[in-house]
């Protein structure tokens, strides 16, 4: 911040260079702090998917009643895109990978693309730049777009 060196003579004497020292030390507290409270945040949040991950896992969709149904479907009786994620995450979390397949096939496309788009924003690596550059791009997000309204149409023809 300041050659110390060239005024060490007058350091001393000098109010200035005390309250700047203070100054010094409050932002690297700040910095320690904010620190602290994003290693407390990230902590929460891999707390809670890890809970999610817990929950899914031992709670089949199927056979539980609490867990929130369609309500798209209930209503009109058609599919929509996220109709069976839940049985698909925990058909997956079990390594059943048909069977999720079965129950929706974009689950298992949207699951890599996601966590690709999450570690391309949350991490700063230069791969992570690059990939940032790929997974957010706008055709990047007119082809899953285009590819969720494809799977809405063709999951509701009856044959």
């Amino acid at each position: 911040m300041y050659c110390s060196f060239l005024f060490y003579p007058l350091y001393p004497l000098s109010p200035a260079f005390t309250v700047l020292k203070s100054v010094q030390k409050q932002s690297s507290n700040n910095r320690e702090i904010k620190f602290k409270q994003l290693l407390i945040i990230k902590a929460i949040v891999v707390t809670v998917f890890v809970a999610a991950i817990a929950f899914y896992f031992f709670m089949d969709p199927e056979e539980s009643y609490f867990l929130p149904k369609c309500t798209f479907k209930l209503l009109t009786g058609y599919d929509c895109p996220s109709c069976g994620v839940q049985r698909a995450f925990h058909s997956a979390l079990h390594g059943d990978f048909m069977k999720a397949l079965s129950y929706n096939p974009l689950f298992l496309i949207s699951v890599p693309y996601f966590l690709l788009v999450l570690y391309a924003t949350i991490s700063r690596n230069p791969v992570s730049k690059k990939l940032k550059k790929i997974t957010h791009h706008r055709y990047a997000l007119y082809i899953y777009i285009i590819l969720f309204f494809a799977w809405w149409f063709v999951r509701n023809i009856r044959f």
